[in-house]
């Protein structure tokens, strides 16, 4: 017997975690592994911005050396004129400030 909760194992003939306070169950549910990437998908922000591909081009550079996780919306850099998108650098907001800090030592803000 498990608690769904605490994870605490218990003999048999307890129903209810001692701890926790919720009844037991005889199997725990399977946990899917823990995925970095897919994680810190799930809390992304912006943290720069650029109209020039140079600057992209460097900070992938910087942050693929770092190994951080980053994600650059825009970065053909579409349209014409005045109606150009700057590209986007998107990471997780756990690295955000290593990010801005990283591309500041390096000249880029």
């Amino acid at each position: 017997m498990y608690c769904p909760n605490c994870k605490a194992e218990y003999r048999q003939g307890f129903t209810e975690c001692a701890d926790c306070g919720v009844p037991l169950v005889y199997e725990l549910p399977r946990e899917e592994p823990f995925s970095p990437v897919q994680d810190r998908d799930a809390d992304l922000t912006a943290v720069f911005s650029t109209y020039n591909p140079t600057d992209v081009m460097m900070v992938k550079s910087l942050l693929d050396a770092e190994e951080i996780v980053y994600n650059f919306q825009g970065e053909l850099f579409k349209g014409s004129g005045v109606f150009i998108v700057p590209a986007m650098l998107f990471v997780a907001k756990v690295d955000s400030e290593r990010v801005v800090e990283i591309l500041r030592d390096h000249g880029i803000e």
